[in-house]
């Protein structure tokens, strides 16, 4: 571990934790972290590969960041993305706020006095419902749906709540880390277990020590490919602006007529759109030829 690769992964980490929130609820862009597998950060990884560490050793060769050092800071990046979205804050604020929310609706709540339960000071507002703070929480801002800035949030409601929390979430997060390491050894030397994100980024990572560019993007299948992805997502790019003058190449397979046949499934399960839609995601199949046969074999049938 060198000091740039640190440098390098708090800057990438401070990114992620200053962009998500405006991506997914200013901008209204896909969500930043959507998965286990973060576009933006592999996709950072792979322009770093292609673009950046091979100038680096053009101009110079030990200019060229190693492996290793990619590696601290595409972890610094990872880590960040456990934030944002659905890792922790897209949950956390609403888990605090929803039962005085629903409290006011469900009689059997106040019947059984369920909020005398919790501690006063773990809920936002004692967990008491008070109109300005809640509604104006579950409608994103002010009344009437309008954003706020950070001075105008009603800390005062927030302070104890956040205070009993925060310390414990980081904690939580420390004990996590401490919970990997002691249990990495094990997995990796005694059970000989594998992990598919580490194995992606090991494959963009490997470098030839006479050649600029990695040796992945040195593979015309990879690159063969990439043109056909790209040449799906501008079709189906120019397909969303002009429909009447571009066709488009579906990703997604259609048998939503079954529900009309066997009308349970709409009840039975309420993703019963997604079962009967599934949808074909090219940088999964692509991450499949990456790993070894039987890790993909485990991941496509879980």
């Amino acid at each position: 571990m060198t000091i740039r690769a640190v440098i390098l992964g708090l800057l990438g980490a401070m990114f992620v934790a200053a962009v998500a929130y405006l991506n997914d609820h200013v901008w209204l862009l896909p969500h930043f972290v959507a998965s286990h597998f973060p576009v933006f950060v592999f996709g950072s990884l792979v322009v770093f590969a292609l673009l950046v560490n091979p100038v680096l050793f053009l101009v110079r060769r030990n200019w060229r960041f190693r492996p290793a050092e990619v590696a601290v800071a595409v972890m610094f990046m990872l880590v960040a993305c456990s934030i944002p979205n659905y890792g922790f804050l897209g949950v956390f604020t609403k888990a605090m706020v929803m039962p005085a929310n629903v409290y006011k609706s469900e009689p059997g709540w106040e019947k059984n006095h369920l909020r005398e339960y919790l501690p006063p000071h773990w809920q936002p507002a004692a967990g008491k419902y008070v109109p300005e703070f809640t509604d104006n929480f579950m409608q994103g801002g002010r009344a009437g749906g309008e954003n706020i800035s950070v001075a105008d949030v009603p800390w005062h409601y927030w302070q104890s709540s956040l205070m009993t929390w925060m310390p414990l979430m980081m904690l939580m997060t420390v004990a996590l880390i401490c919970l990997g390491l002691i249990l990495h050894k094990q997995w990796t030397q005694a059970e000989r277990l594998r992990y598919p994100i580490a194995d992606v980024a090991t494959t963009l990572l490997e470098q030839d020590p006479n050649r600029a560019m990695p040796k992945l993007f040195r593979s015309t299948g990879f690159w063969w490919g990439l043109g056909l992805v790209l040449f799906i997502r501008v079709v189906n790019g120019v397909y969303a602006w002009f429909p009447e003058n571009m066709i488009e190449i579906p990703l997604r397979l259609p048998f939503y007529d079954v529900a009309d046949h066997f009308v349970a499934i709409k009840h039975a399960d309420m993703w019963w759109w997604a079962w009967l839609g599934p949808m074909m995601y090219p940088t999964v199949i692509a991450i499949g030829f990456m790993l070894a046969s039987d890790v993909g074999l485990s991941l496509g049938l879980a």
